[in-house]
């Protein structure tokens, strides 16, 4: 199951309720980049100012989902996911995790690459895994 919700406090909500009841191995949170604006259908934007799942250029949500999707030869499409593994160690080897000024660093760090800003080192992993393999990971420190 691919999970995609809104960056924001009820998008946290919904992937925890997702968490709670299917196993890790089935169930791939997608985060949607911390994009300012406000949708069309609202009169004000959001608390935190970002654009919602339905706010996201098709474009840019396609690139989200491109990696789960391979197409074979006859145009068939099958589940393309591969997770490599990035650990608590590494973050904390990358200062992202475990030290005083972590929860800054791992801020920071998630503005720099479109995440949640409040995203907890767990959920970071998660998502870094789909994304990036851990040398990918450590490049992005280099």
């Amino acid at each position: 199951l691919i999970v995609l919700t809104d960056s924001d406090g009820a998008g946290t909500v919904i992937r925890n309720y997702f968490n709670s009841i299917l196993p890790k191995d089935r169930l791939i949170h997608v985060y949607t980049p911390a994009i300012k604006g406000k949708e069309r259908r609202k009169t004000a934007p959001s608390k935190a100012g970002n654009l919602g799942v339905e706010g996201i250029d098709a474009v840019i949500l396609r690139d989200l989902l491109a990696s789960y999707v391979q197409s074979d030869s006859d145009g068939a499409t099958a589940s393309a996911v591969t997770r490599s593994v990035i650990t608590k160690a590494d973050l904390y080897a990358v200062g992202l995790s475990g030290r005083p000024d972590s929860a800054v660093k791992r801020k920071e760090f998630a503005r720099t690459i479109g995440f949640p800003e409040d995203i907890s080192a767990t959920a970071l992993i998660t998502a870094l895994e789909l994304l990036y393999t851990k040398e990918e990971f450590f490049d992005l420190f280099d």
